[in-house]
C-alpha cells in the first residue's frame, strides 16, 4: 500500500461522521462548561413534585412562611413610601418611583371596592356600616341580638362575619368584632346606604 493510499485511509477514518461528531461534541463541552455547570445546578434545584421550584425568596417571605407576622398587616401609604432595600437612585427618581407605588395602590383599592360593591349584599354592607356606627366593638351576643329580625338565621349571621373578615374589613378580637381602617375606608369610599330597619331600631332606643 502506497504512502497515498495510507494517507486517504487515515482521512476517511478521520472524517467520519462519528469522528466528527464526537469532535464537535468535545468542544462545545470545552466552551460552554461554565454555562453547563451553571445550568446543572439550576436544574438540580428543581423539586420534583406538584411544580415546585426552589427560588431564592426575599426575606420577608421567607418570615412569613416561618409563621413570623409582618409589622405591617395593612395596606398603609408609609409602607408604600419606602423602596426596596439595594435600590439606589436619585431623591428625584425616587419620588417619581414613591408617587407610582401610591398611585397603583390607589387603582388596586379603587378596582378592589369596586367589586367589593358587587359582591357584598346589601345587608353585608349595612352590618358593616353597623358596626362602624358603634361608639365601642359590639360583642357576638350583641350582633346577634340586633340583627336576628333582620336576618333571622344564624349561619347566615356567621357567613356576614366571615365574609367581612376574609376581606379585612372587620377583625376579631376574642368576643368582639372590630371594623379596620381599611373598612372605614371602604364605607368612606361607598358613601351611604339607605335606611337600615336596625340602624332605625337603634335610633328609636337612644
Amino acid at each position: 500500500m502506497s504512502g497515498h493510499e495510507i494517507i486517504l485511509s487515515y482521512l476517511e477514518i478521520i472524517l467520519s461522521p462519528q469522528v466528527v461528531i464526537s469532535s464537535v461534541i468535545v468542544v462545545f463541552l470545552l466552551i460552554f462548561r461554565v454555562a453547563l455547570a451553571a445550568l446543572i445546578d439550576r436544574v438540580a434545584s428543581i423539586k420534583w413534585g406538584p411544580a415546585e421550584l426552589s427560588a431564592p425568596q426575599p426575606l420577608s417571605d421567607r418570615r412569613t412562611m416561618d409563621g413570623e407576622v409582618s409589622g405591617d398587616d395593612t395596606l398603609g401609604e408609609s409602607a408604600d413610601s419606602d423602596l426596596p432595600e439595594g435600590v439606589n437612585v436619585s431623591e428625584e427618581d425616587a419620588r417619581r418611583l414613591r408617587q407610582a407605588m401610591q398611585s397603583e395602590r390607589a387603582r388596586a383599592h379603587l378596582w378592589e371596592y369596586r367589586f367589593l360593591n358587587l359582591f357584598l349584599v346589601l345587608n353585608t354592607q349595612r352590618v358593616l356600616d353597623w358596626i362602624a356606627g358603634l361608639p365601642d366593638p359590639p360583642t357576638f351576643t350583641m350582633y346577634d341580638a340586633w340583627w336576628q329580625q333582620v336576618i333571622p338565621t344564624a349561619e347566615q349571621r356567621r357567613t356576614i362575619i366571615q365574609v367581612l373578615e376574609d376581606h379585612n374589613l372587620i377583625v376579631i378580637k376574642g368576643d368582639l368584632i372590630e371594623i379596620t381602617p381599611k373598612g372605614r375606608e371602604y364605607i368612606e369610599w361607598r358613601g351611604p346606604l339607605p335606611g337600615s330597619p336596625v340602624q332605625a331600631k337603634r335610633t328609636g332606643h337612644s
